[in-house]
C-alpha cells in the first residue's frame, strides 16, 4: 500500500450528498429544455465537469491551525479536548487536510 497523501492544505466539501452537483444538474436541464435541445437520458452531464462543483472550498495551512490553537488555547473546553497543540493537529488539521 502507498504511503502518499494530499500536498496541499485544500479541502473540498461536499457535504450531505452532492448538493450542489445536483442543483447545477438541474439549472442546466431546464435551460437546455427552454431552448428546446432536451439531451437524451444522463447526457446532459457531459455539457460540464462534474467534478468541479464543490459546495464548499477550505484553504487552512499549518500556520493558520497553530495560530487558531493560540486563540482557542485559553478556553477551558477546549484545553479538555485538546491538551497540546500537538493533540489539536493530529486529530483536527492533519486529518482533514494533509491525511485524505
Amino acid at each position: 500500500m502507498s504511503r502518499s497523501h494530499k500536498k496541499t492544505p485544500i479541502y473540498k466539501g461536499l457535504p450531505e450528498g452532492n448538493i450542489g452537483q445536483k442543483i447545477a444538474n438541474r439549472f442546466l436541464r431546464r435551460k437546455l429544455k427552454r431552448i428546446n435541445e432536451l439531451p437524451q437520458r444522463k447526457e446532459y452531464k457531459k455539457y460540464y465537469n462534474s467534478w468541479d462543483i464543490h459546495d464548499w472550498k477550505s484553504f487552512w495551512t499549518l500556520e493558520d491551525a497553530k495560530q487558531k490553537y493560540k486563540e482557542l488555547s485559553e478556553k477551558e473546553w477546549f484545553k479538555k479536548k485538546y491538551p497540546t497543540e500537538e493533540d489539536f493537529l493530529n486529530k483536527i488539521w492533519y486529518k482533514s487536510m494533509r491525511r485524505k
